[in-house]
């Protein structure tokens, strides 16, 4: 699977099939940074818990 830039959003062209490749690539990409960001939040709260 190749990387796809996120950053500006994705929209789909209205002859594109509901959820195809690229779609599914797009949203899998959105969830992978959302899960990177609260992974990187979680461990700043817990280094500032045990201060």
């Amino acid at each position: 699977m190749g990387t796809m830039d996120v950053s500006g959003g994705y929209l789909p062209l209205e002859s594109e099939r509901y959820m195809n490749e690229d779609q599914l690539r797009y949203f899998k990409m959105v969830l992978l940074g959302l899960r990177v960001d609260l992974v990187n939040k979680s461990s700043t709260s817990r280094k500032n818990l045990h201060e």
